[in-house]
């Protein structure tokens, strides 16, 4: 079976790709054979079910197999983080609108958890890498919201709070692939080594997809472990590294046995939080190699990257805008500034999402004047290099996955153990942030009982490392909490 029209250009590589999963080759026969059967069953459901795919799988053969297949078939599906409990994974169903679910075998534990019915549609062997499956989610509650020519929708917070899912078309994705493909000069001769997850816009829209569309290798990490990056470059010789800043921290931090050698590297990538220079300068010095920051974000796609080559390098630059990107930095009134000043940043770009799900209100306050506003804040050099400083929003960046406190504030007032709280990030060095609560406990309830609710609804790098039983909360005179303060405290 061919590739449908829409997603072709993604798969035109797709005779040269090869797959490696850690030390193994996946092989061709039993990967085309799966990737063409799911993409026929993929599009016989989808005539059925109007919904989503959800993709809940890990990196590796399964994850790179069903995503072919995504586009292969032409489907829309819907990325979801492999850790979600089933508290999360139900609000994720109903704010992407999911009909199908595709797992590997081992969730099936989280399904049955599920407050809705799943109906298994089909299964797949991968040996020995595990099997797939394909479940049907009944009695979902509301409408389709599938938009026509979507490829993919991403949650750009969490998934049971103010829900803000990102859907991007296969127009926007093919033009993000062919821009980057262009500048960093991604060709069939590159292997692409890529510990970061595939769920990711990052993973998988500057790792594997351009790795399909070229013809590339891809070796696809489970999870990053700072000595399996070390044995996998002795063994395949890498020429891209697609790793986000804690990765490059713990490489640079951990004793490694025998000689690293990583000059096979003319890219090593980094994203999805900024980059500290303590940590360029010390990756540097130790293997010899330069990080090479990419500016990016789920409703846009890639927008700068700090390329190769270019000179005066500064590590701590996202760079200049990748081919068929504009970049302006404005003021509050939306008005250009002059390099070397700070505001928010904004872009223009056929990569930019079609818009957030169900969220109208939101696309036009952040789509406008054909640009989107990123809520990032950073300024242009004189040489047109892009710094970020800082973001508008309250996100917490936990070493490159954001989280929304008011996700986390939910939960914990669902428990019926708090009147109030409030989350904050509290900066940790090269990490990004922590996640720490503050916390007006009901009658004799404790934190440890609070945590304890929120380890079984939230996935682990959204649970507080720190919660802080207080007697009230910090307010301004008009009763808006001053979080400023919990972060110093």
């Amino acid at each position: 079976m061919m590739p449908t029209a829409a997603g072709e250009p993604l798969l035109a590589g797709l005779e040269r790709f090869k797959l490696r999963f850690g030390s193994h080759q996946v092989p061709r026969p039993s990967f085309r054979a799966t990737w063409r059967d799911l993409a026929a069953t993929f599009r016989r459901v989808r005539d059925e079910r109007p919904g989503r795919f959800g993709i809940l799988l890990e990196n590796g053969p399964l994850f790179c197999t069903t995503m072919t297949a995504v586009i292969g078939s032409g489907t829309s599906a819907a990325m979801l983080a492999p850790g979600l409990r089933p508290y999360e994974l139900s609000a994720a169903v109903e704010g992407a609108a999911i009909d199908v679910l595709v797992t590997a075998r081992s969730r099936r534990e989280t399904l049955a958890n599920l407050p809705y019915p799943c109906s298994l549609e089909g299964a797949w062997e991968l040996p020995p890498w595990g099997a797939l499956e394909l479940w049907a989610v009944g009695d979902r509650a509301g409408p389709d919201s599938t938009i026509p020519g979507e490829l993919v929708c991403q949650f750009t917070s969490g998934v049971t709070g103010e829900s803000r899912v990102a859907s991007r078309s296969y127009a926007n994705v093919i033009d993000e692939t062919d821009n980057f493909v262009a500048t960093v000069a991604f060709d069939a001769t590159d292997v692409v080594l890529c510990p970061a997850p595939l769920f990711h816009a990052y993973g998988l829209f500057n790792g594997l997809v351009p790795s399909l569309a070229t013809g590339a290798t891809f070796v696809a990490e489970r999870r990053f472990f700072p000595a399996e990056v070390v044995a996998l470059t002795r063994e395949h010789r890498p020429t891209i590294l697609i790793g986000v800043p804690f990765m490059y921290e713990m490489l640079t931090r951990t004793h490694l046995d025998g000689q690293v050698d990583f000059s096979c590297y003319r890219a090593c990538f980094s994203a999805g939080a900024k980059l500290a220079r303590p940590v360029a300068d010390a990756f540097e010095a130790r293997f010899g190699v330069r990080i090479h920051q990419i500016y990016g974000s789920t409703e846009t796609g890639i927008m700068c990257v700090n390329l190769p080559g270019d000179e005066p390098f500064d590590a701590v630059s996202v760079g200049r805008p990748v081919r068929g990107r504009s970049i302006a930095v404005v003021d509050e009134a939306g008005r250009p500034l002059p390099a070397g000043t700070e505001g928010e940043i904004t872009v223009q770009s056929g990569g930019t999402m079609v818009g957030y799900v169900g969220r109208q209100d939101l696309s036009r306050e952040k789509l406008r004047d054909g640009r989107y506003f990123t809520g990032d804040v950073g300024y242009l050099d004189h040489l047109g290099r892009l710094y970020i400083t800082g973001r508008k929003s309250g996100f917490v960046n936990v070493a490159g996955r954001k989280v929304d406190p008011h996700e986390v504030e939910a939960v914990m007032m669902s428990s019926g153990l708090v009147t109030e709280c409030a989350v904050v990030g509290v900066p940790r060095p090269n990490f990004g942030e922590t996640i720490r609560a503050c916390v007006v406990l009901r009658g004799a309830a404790t934190a440890e009982q609070v945590h304890a609710w929120c380890a079984e609804r939230l996935s682990s790098f959204k649970l507080p490392r720190d919660i802080r039983v207080v007697d009230e909360l910090p307010r301004s005179p008009t009763g808006k909490i001053l979080r400023k303060y919990l972060v110093r405290g």
